[in-house]
């Protein structure tokens, strides 16, 4: 009998393609337990990617070929639906986790710990609605890696505060 095989096929659909989809949710995980230099990463490589399609309209899937200098970008998935509307929901994601952004309706509040990396122009989130009301956001990155966090609309409560994984941790880590 043939044992089974599960070797990496950058090529397959499940066994070794990229789901931008997927990207999107690992990068939630990743603000929330506060592992922003992987974030930074995974975001950076989600945008690259993304620049290397019309409109940066990201693809179904992607190969999930490993980069190199003769490979500076993951590879085209020969059958991948592109442009894909469930792809479009990384980049929502990957900014949401980016500023640890967590709104809190009841309480009219949006709750915030921006992480911005060195490579990313200043944000601006228009039209964030919370509740019934809405709210302009710009975020900067400044020397140091400081935040500014300008907000402009509807009255809304904007309390920077990580999350409580991210705190907890933080105080775990040795």
């Amino acid at each position: 009998m043939e044992p089974l095989r599960w070797a990496v096929d950058p090529s397959s659909y499940h066994r070794g393609s990229v789901w931008p989809v997927e990207a999107g949710t690992i990068s939630l995980g990743l603000a929330r337990y506060g592992c922003w230099e992987h974030l930074h990463r995974l975001a950076e490589r989600m945008f690259a990617a993304a620049a290397l399609f019309e409109e940066h309209r990201l693809p179904e899937v992607l190969s999930g070929l490993p980069r190199d200098d003769a490979r500076p970008h993951p590879g085209v998935y020969p059958n991948a639906c592109s442009p894909q509307a469930w792809s479009a929901s990384a980049v929502i994601a990957l900014i949401q986790a980016l500023l640890a952004l967590r709104p809190a309706a009841p309480l009219r509040t949006i709750f915030i710990d921006p992480h911005l990396p060195e490579w990313l122009p200043p944000l601006t989130l228009e039209g964030v609605q919370v509740g019934d009301r809405r709210v302009d956001l710009t975020v900067r990155r400044r020397r140091g890696g400081r935040t500014s966090v300008r907000v402009r609309g509807d009255r809304i409560a904007v309390i920077r505060r990580p999350p409580l994984q991210a705190i907890s941790t933080r105080r775990h880590r040795p």
